[in-house]
């Protein structure tokens, strides 16, 4: 707009975008607002629920850090997604907000699974907790994803791009926390943390001696 007026009578006067387009843009910047805001607060109080639950500082990090790798993976896939074969230069404004909620609230219910059954092998090593852990809840966290995949896989016939983008969006999520970061990835941290533990109080004892 302002290369348009440049150099005319109109250079040095005040105006203004309307219409569809500034609608969709100021919809576009409220949401990114919303979203930054959202993050924060939820994640924060994500952090402080399962620190009182677990006791643990470094095991929340580790969840929520496979939550954002789960949100951020399935926006980045459904954003190829939406470009291949929905024809879309992006992906609509409220996608990647409620992708979020319900990835991040989904996700949560499915860790809080695995790390309840991980308190109950406290008389076991951390590593050898999860393992178990992880064989006895990945049946349950397996079948409540593909039934919640299911039940988001059935916007897709609607036609909405919208809708498309976020049945897609939640689903690989879901799929993505659930069949490679819950039952792989976290244990893995926690089997790492637990070794570097022992390595160092192995250190620290045989200084002592």
């Amino acid at each position: 707009m302002p290369q348009a007026i440049s150099g005319t009578t109109l250079a040095n006067s005040q105006y203004a975008i309307g219409g569809e387009t500034s609608t969709t843009n100021d919809l576009h910047g409220i949401a990114v607002s919303d979203m930054k805001t959202t993050q924060i607060i939820v994640l924060i109080g994500i952090f402080t629920v399962l620190a009182l639950i677990i006791k643990s500082f470094w095991i929340p990090l580790y969840i929520i850090g496979s939550l954002l790798l789960s949100f951020y993976t399935s926006i980045t896939l459904t954003s190829l997604f939406a470009e291949k074969f929905l024809h879309s230069g992006e992906l609509a404004w409220n996608v990647p907000f409620f992708g979020f909620v319900m990835i991040i609230a989904l996700g949560v219910d499915y860790s809080i699974f695995l790390m309840m059954r991980f308190k109950e092998y406290r008389g076991s090593t951390p590593h050898e907790g999860i393992v178990k852990a992880s064989a006895n809840v990945g049946g349950v966290v397996l079948s409540a994803a593909r039934i919640l995949a299911g039940t988001f896989a059935t916007l897709a016939p609607s036609g909405i791009n919208t809708l498309i983008e976020l049945a897609v969006c939640v689903c690989l999520g879901i799929i993505i926390l659930s069949v490679i970061l819950l039952p792989f990835v976290i244990p893995a941290f926690i089997s790492i943390q637990d070794h570097f533990l022992q390595k160092v109080c192995l250190r620290e004892w045989g200084g002592i001696q």
